[in-house]
């Protein structure tokens, strides 16, 4: 997904790391899946790209196809 957003950008991914405030081997991580952004790399990120992170992790979630347990019970989703 961040792969796709950049590339439509035209931006390699040493415009971004510098934009973001990165390194360029930390992006090809990201994008290769081989590590976990935290949130504030994701607002960061996101910023140097011009997206809101709301907008891009709604698009990751349709990705993931991710959908909270169904349950009668009010869980908290982060636990």
């Amino acid at each position: 997904m961040l792969r796709k957003r950049r590339l439509n950008q035209k931006m390699s991914q040493d415009a971004l790391a510098a934009k973001a405030g990165y390194e360029r081997a930390f992006i090809s991580l990201v994008e290769l899946g081989k590590t976990n952004p935290s949130l504030r790399s994701i607002f960061d990120i996101c910023t140097a790209l011009g997206v809101k992170p709301s907008v891009f992790l709604r698009s990751v979630e349709k990705l993931a196809n991710f959908e909270l347990p169904n349950s009668n019970h009010q869980k908290n989703p982060l636990t």
